[in-house]
């Protein structure tokens, strides 16, 4: 069994935080721990979920990051018809009363643009990853309100993803593994294990993560993701947690004072 370091741990999440690893056959899993699941000492975690590592890549003289999802995965995810919804609303609510609509409404979103010409003519204050080595499909952190109205009102916006730093969504497009812990709410009962939420029908290998991601998987659990739906990392680890003892894998008490 391994200890539990309480130190560096936010007492009580205030909000759910995510760490990465990479299992046996080098697939990728998204682990979510809610309110108080443990994070291995080793492996990256961020609030930010998968945008914290997206950050990480490097720009092309654009200004642009690069990273190419599943082509399948993200045809599965995009529509117009919610984004087209929601900009009627905006329109009637801020631009018939001549009101400003504010710069944060359409932040972290994925846009699908007919051409290359439509997507220059967004301007975005957020960070900028292009999805598709082929179609213009690009995630935007804080794009500019009536770009994207402008656009829409020409059809120049073919497709969308809202909420897309939401770390299942971006997990399943990416084709990864997504745990999240199993409670949620275990204040006083002890540190439960993950539970499988969704699993890839082609999951997505480290290896064919860019070089400068490759790094931030470098955790690595000694099982394999298709044959755990429920995983304890602190039955392999050390890590840090809100509790002095935890629930394994098979639902026992494990406590961790005395750990070797």
């Amino acid at each position: 069994m391994n200890i539990v370091d309480k130190k560096n741990y936010p007492a009580a999440h205030s909000m759910d935080s995510y760490w990465f690893g990479v299992d046996l056959d080098g697939n990728i899993g998204v682990f979510d721990t809610g309110e108080s699941g443990p994070i291995p000492n080793n492996a990256k975690s961020s609030v930010d979920g998968f945008w914290f590592l997206l950050k990480e890549l490097e720009m092309d003289s654009e200004g642009i990051r690069h990273f190419y999802m599943p082509k399948d995965s993200l045809n599965e995810f995009l529509t117009i018809d919610p984004l087209l919804e929601i900009s009627e609303r905006v329109y009637h609510s801020y631009v018939i009363e001549n009101k400003k609509i504010p710069d944060f409404f359409f932040n972290d979103i994925v846009l699908q643009f007919e051409n290359k010409e439509a997507f220059s003519c967004v301007n975005n204050e957020g960070f900028t990853v292009k999805l598709d080595d082929q179609m213009e499909i690009y995630y935007l952190g804080r794009p500019k309100p009536q770009d994207i109205l402008d656009l829409l009102n020409i059809n120049a916006i073919v497709g969308s993803i809202l909420n897309f730093t939401d770390s299942e969504i971006i997990a399943k497009i990416s084709q990864s593994f997504y745990y999240e812990e199993k409670s949620q709410y275990t204040h006083g009962r002890g540190v439960s294990d993950y539970k499988r939420v969704s699993s890839p029908e082609k999951p997505m290998k480290i290896d064919q993560l860019p070089d400068e991601l490759k790094e931030k998987f470098s955790f690595k659990l000694p099982l394999l993701f298709t044959e755990n739906e429920l995983i304890q990392p602190l039955e392999y680890t050390k890590g840090s947690a809100t509790e002095t003892y935890y629930i394994n894998s098979k639902g026992e008490k494990v406590d961790t004072d005395y750990g070797e």
